[in-house]
């Protein structure tokens, strides 16, 4: 299951880091919600999967 946890961190990585870009310095409403709760949810996954996965496993 941590396995799982983290791939689908990595994908969601993948949308914060657009949102990033789409929101324009943080101007654009729904772009910086997007890339608020994506981070949060990428985060809280690689951290929850680094409760059984080596840390220099789940981080590369």
């Amino acid at each position: 299951m941590a396995w799982f946890i983290l791939i689908f961190s990595g994908a969601v990585e993948a949308v914060w880091a657009a949102a990033l870009d789409k929101s324009a310095g943080f101007t654009r409403l729904w772009p910086s919600l997007i890339f608020l709760v994506a981070c949060a949810i990428s985060m809280g996954g690689l951290a929850w999967a680094m409760r059984s996965i080596p840390v220099g496993t789940a981080y590369a």
